[in-house]
């Protein structure tokens, strides 16, 4: 009833929370628990499956079993195709409640903590709620880069952009080596090192010797300025491409003389007709004689509609399919 506050992330968020008191972001999940690479709903829905099993297998988790009925049977049973209905409003909600509940038997505790935070894409913040709503801050980094993610050290973020042929083994090896990663995208995992200073160089430099398929090791910050750089250049292209594009519509015909492109607002340039094909005199005296006669036709029938409408009707049919003969006798 009324226009979405702007500019009031406090404002917002209490909005949100009075209509859903607790939101849970599945997204926001795939980083806080940690060893899913696949971040598509589907694809994250299969890995949090076989990592559900596992567990189950062993014993460290409830089992979980699904039982649909009725049309959701029919249309998302076993034998659907679930490339062909990605993205459809039912099985994405479906998908996205059954991600849900094996998350949840994963791991309760980080599920519980991670309600009402929003995932960012390519980012390590996120957008709290809670903290919004309360202090008016949206943003909040998912490590405490100056506590050490409360553990009593200091952070560094590092990025490692892998190689696309024999980068796929990295993620295993930098976890063996004790390090949290996540993937930021296909190319670059985000790996955290709880150590600062010369400590954060040597530990940098000894998993990289333990770590093939790595093109380049960076600071998370010089990876996000060459990302912001990126993203810039592909907005100049952009407007340079439409730049490019504007001036080659609206370029001016040679054959125009200056004063024939001087255009009020609203009107549109059109190139000018080739010689040949200019209309004649005479052909332009057919014209108007054609819309004197549909203009008086036109007050006549107003006038007089019940009388002359067939014999109105009858001339004009005879007028619109003898016009080119109309046309010709006049010139």
């Amino acid at each position: 009833r009324r226009p979405l506050p702007r500019n009031d992330p406090r404002a917002m968020a209490q909005i949100i929370r009075h209509c859903t008191p607790k939101v849970v972001d599945t997204a926001h999940l795939h980083g806080a628990l940690g060893g899913f690479k696949r971040l598509g709903l589907t694809k994250f829905a299969e890995d949090a499956k076989v990592k559900h099993q596992e567990l189950a297998g062993h014993g460290n988790v409830p089992h979980l079993k699904f039982r649909l009925v009725g049309e959701t049977a029919s249309r998302y049973g076993s034998q659907a195709d679930r490339n062909e209905l990605a993205h459809e409003a039912g099985f994405d909600s479906l998908v996205t409640a059954q991600l849900f509940a094996y998350l949840r038997a994963i791991s309760p505790t980080q599920v519980r903590e991670g309600a009402n935070r929003l995932f960012l894409y390519k980012s390590i913040e996120y957008l709290d709620l809670d903290r919004a709503a309360l202090e008016g801050e949206v943003g909040v980094c998912m490590f405490d880069l100056s506590r050490g993610a409360g553990l009593g050290d200091q952070v560094t973020l590092l990025v490692a952009a892998l190689d696309t042929v024999d980068g796929n083994d990295a993620p295993r090896l930098i976890t063996n080596a004790g390090y949290l990663c996540k993937w930021i995208d296909t190319q670059h995992i985000l790996v955290v090192m709880r150590a600062s200073g010369g400590a954060a160089v040597r530990k940098a430099a000894e998993l990289a010797g333990k770590v093939h398929g790595v093109v380049s090791w960076m600071g998370f910050d010089e990876w996000r300025e060459g990302e912001k750089a990126k993203v810039a250049l592909k907005g100049q292209d952009d407007a340079d491409t439409a730049a490019s594009t504007v001036e080659t519509a609206t370029a001016v015909p040679e054959a125009l003389a200056p004063s024939e492109v001087l255009l009020a607002p609203g009107e549109v340039l059109e190139a000018p007709l080739p010689k040949e094909e200019m209309p004649s005199e005479s052909a332009r005296r057919g014209e108007e004689w054609w819309q004197q006669l549909s203009a008086s036709l036109s007050r006549l029938l107003r006038q007089q509609p019940k009388p002359l409408a067939a014999a109105g009707f009858m001339l004009a049919l005879w007028l619109v399919f003898s016009r080119a003969d109309v046309d010709s006798a006049l010139s």
